[in-house]
């Protein structure tokens, strides 16, 4: 179906190379259940509710019980944005997670399948990823209780400008040794990760050539308290 291969224009499309010309619908028009197009944001009453039903289509509750394992496990840049994480030693997936563009209407609909901006990932990984990331996307000056600071109508919802930021890498794969240094920063509780001043992949960088006394101290400990793991209230979908 050209849903699938959308955006193509070689012969190996189903198309033929000539675009799509109206001969038969789209996958996209399939799943929205109307025959026709999907809308797009500045048609919807509420894009965020549609996105995340168009989320759920892509990756149904059906999948997701089967127990997948997540889909960042082992990679040393998921999710990409401005601090992508190491992905985790090889969870189930059980959430549903847009980014590093987190308008949910992104959800990867042109491609043969998800995995580039809609991720099936585990509950760690993407309380982590938001952990690192949220503070990225929140426009200057804005403040808890100020209007919800999601772009309207489902446009993008990239990192605000003054920072640079990656796409989610799902090849590069991070050395166990690494994997294991990421499970004991984690284990460290919010303050003292925020007293180190600097994120994962910046720590590791500054252990691989010997980190000072001050920046180690506690790392691999195992200290006590609860990490930024828990400290959002997930939105399986966000």
């Amino acid at each position: 179906m050209h849903g699938l291969c959308v955006g193509s224009n070689t012969e190996e499309c189903c198309c033929g190379g000539k675009g799509f010309q109206g001969e038969s619908p789209s996958i996209l028009s399939i799943l929205s259940g109307r025959g026709g197009p999907q809308k797009l944001g500045e048609a919807m009453a509420d894009p965020t509710s549609t996105g995340r039903k168009r989320a759920a289509v892509r990756i149904s509750d059906d999948y997701l019980g089967s127990k997948p394992p997540c889909s960042w496990t082992g990679l040393l840049y998921a999710g990409g944005g401005v601090s992508p994480i190491v992905g985790c030693k090889g969870n189930v997936a059980t959430d549903r997670h847009h980014g590093p563009d987190k308008s949910v209407l992104n959800n990867d609909d042109a491609l043969p399948s998800f995995g580039v901006n809609l991720h099936a990932i585990c509950d760690w990984c993407h309380n982590r990823w938001h952990a690192v990331n949220d503070k990225y996307y929140i426009p200057t000056g804005w403040k808890k209780g100020d209007p919800d600071p999601r772009p309207e109508k489902g446009r993008p919802w990239l990192p605000n400008i003054e920072y640079s930021w990656r796409p989610h890498d799902p090849v590069t794969q991070a050395p166990p040794e690494l994997i294991a240094q990421h499970e004991a920063w984690w284990a460290l509780n919010t303050r003292q990760r925020e007293e180190l001043g600097i994120d994962f992949h910046e720590y590791a960088k500054r252990a691989a050539s010997g980190p000072k006394q001050s920046d180690s101290q506690g790392f691999g400990q195992g200290a006590s308290g609860h990490s930024s793991d828990q400290d959002r209230n997930s939105d399986p979908s966000a």
